[in-house]
């Protein structure tokens, strides 16, 4: 679960009661902070295979070739499938999460893991419990509009006796969101957001920030962009962080082009800051790593530090780089990349496929300055 744990450090969860306000909040939080939507059962997405052995809950309803038999059932057979259900559910969710996971994106989670799982994968202010009034979860079951809920409502209503099998199915509703669930997600040490029709969604949105410390997180930064000249202190700087940075694959070249300074004519590197530390760097380039003399310059070498992902910051290298290389007069720049989709939203547009010096096969693009 340690593993876990530090795979999830990026994984923000949201759990407790029905109509509190979860769906809502990880939408909204994905969207503010471009990160990744999990959304209420998206479990359902799982590709793996479910046999009514390991997942007798989920399949059940799989299965079913007559839904009679689910609006039937009793109000404790139906509040025994609900946990059986929500078990198998945190099964899928931990398997899928770490592939999710595996950006530096915020990912916000409308989870089924329970908190006492959630206390060994997650830290305190990585969980969100959510609290409405018992009595609403019953009594607006049916109000919203999606598909689900209306067919098994238009189920009840042509029972023999539709008032007697509403109250069957409304007693289910009330086992499951019961003073003792509510309780138990109340105490189970992590922060609650209780539901208030006072408090407008941007509020509930500031509280949920708050818990979850995002504008520490992933709030705007102060990040400074500047070029490095030769023999200069950042220079020196620039070494040190080349050094240090995980970007393997071209580490070694990268320190010794900034270690001799082997920059030519105009070619030059960047530096992106943050109070003063340097969290990332792009180069210029007449050359790059492929035998193309005709196409430069080159924005290359493009790196942020793991920590800082997802803030923005490669896009503002890039900019200052095309603010650079316009100024010398060019009137377009190149980026090698072996990804589809990952420079399209800094305005560069796909040219064609180069080989580059070992033989492999890329896609060149280039943006218009």
């Amino acid at each position: 679960m340690n593993t876990l744990k530090e795979k999830f450090k990026n994984v923000y969860f949201v759990t407790g009661l029905a109509y509190a306000g979860k769906s809502t909040i990880v939408k909204n939080l994905a969207e503010k902070y471009n990160g990744i939507l999990c959304e209420e059962n998206y479990h359902d997405n799982y590709k793996g295979e479910l046999t009514a052995e390991e997942f007798p809950g989920l399949c059940y309803t799989r299965d079913l070739k007559d839904w009679r038999h689910f609006i039937r059932r009793s109000p404790q057979e139906y509040y025994n499938w609900t946990q059986t259900t929500a078990k198998e559910c945190e099964k899928i969710e931990l398997i899928m999460l770490q592939e999710i996971c595996d950006t530096d994106k915020p990912v916000f989670v409308d989870t089924n893991i329970s908190p006492e799982t959630l206390k060994e994968i997650s830290d305190e202010n990585h969980v969100l419990i959510m609290l409405a009034d018992k009595d609403i979860s019953v009594n607006l079951f049916f109000n919203r509009p999606d598909r689900e809920k209306q067919f098994l409502y238009q189920l009840l209503m042509t029972e023999e006796d539709p008032e007697a099998a509403m109250a069957n199915f409304r007693r289910g509703l009330e086992l499951i969101n019961s003073q003792e669930r509510y309780d138990y997600y109340k105490n189970c040490g992590f922060k609650v957001i209780y539901r208030d029709e006072n408090r407008t969604q941007e509020e509930t949105m500031a509280l949920a920030e708050e818990i979850f410390q995002l504008g520490e997180k992933y709030g705007p930064l102060d990040v400074k962009i500047q070029k490095v000249d030769k023999d200069s202190e950042m220079a020196d700087r620039l070494l040190d962080f080349v050094k240090n940075f995980s970007w393997e694959e071209v580490k070694e070249h990268t320190v010794q082009t900034v270690k001799n300074w082997e920059f030519i004519e105009w070619e030059t590197p960047f530096v992106a800051t943050v109070e003063d530390k340097i969290v990332g760097m792009a180069t210029l380039m007449k050359t790059d790593y492929y035998p193309l003399p005709d196409i430069f310059p080159w924005v290359s070498t493009l790196f942020v530090s793991e920590e800082y992902r997802g803030r923005k910051i490669s896009g503002k290298l890039i900019d200052f780089a095309n603010g650079y290389a316009k100024s010398l007069g060019f009137d377009k720049t190149y980026i090698p990349t072996e990804y589809e989709g990952l420079y399209e939203k800094y305005g560069y547009s796909y040219v064609k496929d180069i080989v580059n010096y070992g033989n492999g096969t890329d896609r060149l693009y280039a943006k218009e300055l």
